[in-house]
């Protein structure tokens, strides 16, 4: 273990950078020398006992995550609490600080005009329209894009068109592993939607990350790897998985895809019921509850968000076990709360006035990567609809704890939205605009202060100019038709 103390410690918003130290050298000696009381009050007093006590041993969260990671496959839920615990206490002032830092370009919380949205979701339709299928594409891609016809759909006077909605249903539904495909295939769940394994565009390949994960995964483990023998993909090969029988090292990165797979599927059925696809959608169930959680909190909300969603359709109370046990090991310790209103974070005792200006309002996730506000929008939304599902299915304790843990996540990101302004496009976008417009659509009886921090986080979304591109964001518009049209 190495003694650089590269962390910094700055003074008002920490926002020169003055001199470089490691907070947790030093937290332990200043901790015992000043009690909480004048800790929370006087803050420079623990920067002072860092000059006197320098680097006594640095110490980094990331070292409790191979242990972290044992506790969340044993289901160990007291060793999961005193693990968390100490990851945050190891993040100290750090936590809620992201680890990539964005320009913001200056928010405009101008009015909407709901002529100029309406000619941005024509121009997205027509898009639609003229899509013909040539690859097989990812759940995140055109099929998302239908997530948000079926969006418009439940809006006034907003008529999706069917065919076109039928044939990228089906387009989506070819390419999930049934375990049909290979009977070789026994060894791996059932229900992912597969991506297509090809070296380039041109071959039908991706791009970018995701096109980096496929070729990795499936060179390193090719067992994950299946060439489908029917379907309109017959012949081509497809990874289907991102865990295994014997794999240590665990990911959790489909996740995103086959949770927005169920989004799409249940938002077709709901408009136009279909068994096939109802039936897809479960399958995809199975294969969320299997897949194993991790310690990065957005990709445990993708399994908890695909879970919620089929238990609200559903009421399977398997994936509602499931559902509850992966919310409260895997998802809400890492959200920073201040549940007893003391001004410092659970579980530590930092002052959140201490903390970076984002995470100064309770709601962040607290590690640097999900402290982003994109991936906090993620864990938002997962908590979002699994509060909907257990209010539909009359479960109101559950519903209660959730619903408290979506608004202070919300407020967080509204207040950051509303001062600083919205991530420009390709920073996560699309995930934040989701949130907000998810949550002025569905969430019921916010506070009054809520609401109006949701209504001017959307105006700021919309004047941004992003949603107007369409394509990426039909989705986004969708949301927002529904939202501006009401719903019938």
């Amino acid at each position: 273990m190495t003694n650089t103390c590269l962390p910094q410690i700055n003074f008002g918003d920490r926002d020169n950078k003055l001199l470089k130290i490691n907070y947790l050298d030093l937290l332990p000696v200043s901790f015992f020398i000043f009690p909480a009381s004048i800790r929370r009050f006087f803050p420079g007093l623990v920067v002072s006992a860092f000059f006197v006590f320098p680097c006594l041993a640095q110490k980094d969260w990331n070292q409790l995550r191979p242990d972290i990671q044992k506790a969340l496959a044993k289901r160990d839920t007291a060793r999961l609490q005193q693990l968390w615990k100490d990851a945050k206490n190891r993040r100290a002032f750090d936590l809620g600080r992201a680890d990539v830092e964005i320009m913001y370009p200056v928010p405009d919380s101008g009015g909407i005009d709901e002529e100029s949205v309406e000619k941005a979701w024509s121009q997205s339709l027509d898009n639609l329209m003229a899509w013909e299928l040539k690859c097989p594409e990812a759940a995140t891609e055109t099929p998302l894009a239908l997530l948000g016809l079926c969006y418009a759909q439940r809006a006034e006077n907003q008529l999706v068109p069917a065919e076109k909605a039928k044939d990228i249903i089906q387009m989506l539904l070819g390419q999930q592993f049934t375990g049909k495909e290979d009977p070789i295939a026994s060894g791996l769940q059932p229900g992912s939607f597969g991506l297509v394994v090809a070296q380039s565009l041109d071959s039908c390949g991706f791009s970018g990350p995701l096109q980096k994960n496929i070729l990795s995964t499936a060179k390193k483990y090719p067992a994950w790897k299946r060439k489908y023998v029917q379907g309109p993909f017959a012949g081509m090969t497809f990874l289907v998985a991102d865990q295994g029988p014997g794999f240590e090292k665990t990911e959790a990165w489909m996740g995103n895809h086959v949770s927005w797979a169920v989004a799409e599927c249940i938002a077709f059925h709901r408009v136009f019921p279909d068994t096939a696809v109802l039936g897809a959608a479960l399958l995809a169930g199975n294969w969320l509850e299997k897949e194993m959680p991790v310690t990065s909190f957005h990709f445990n909300a993708r399994l908890i968000t695909g879970l919620a969603l089929l238990y609200a359709e559903t009421g399977n109370h398997r994936w509602r076990d499931r559902l509850i046990w992966l919310l409260n090991g895997a998802l809400g310790p890492g959200q920073l709360l201040d549940e007893d209103q003391n001004g410092l974070v659970d579980g530590t005792t930092i002052p959140f006035d201490s903390l970076v200006p984002v995470a100064r309002q309770p709601g962040r996730f607290f590690d640097g990567q999900n402290a982003s506000s994109w991936n906090t929008a993620v864990c938002a939304n997962a908590m979002l609809q699994a509060h909907l599902a257990f209010k539909k299915r009359g479960n109101a304790e559950e519903s209660s704890q959730w619903k408290i843990r979506t608004e202070a996540a919300l407020e967080n990101l509204c207040r950051e939205i509303c001062r600083y302004g919205i991530p420009p496009a390709g920073t996560g976008f699309r995930e934040l605009a989701f949130v907000i417009f998810e949550a002025l659509n569905f969430l019921e009886n916010p506070s009054p202060a809520l609401r109006s921090q949701l209504e001017k986080s959307a105006r700021i979304i919309w004047n941004s100019g992003v949603l107007q591109n369409g394509n990426l964001y039909t989705v986004n518009l969708g949301q927002m038709m529904l939202w501006l049209k009401g719903r019938p």
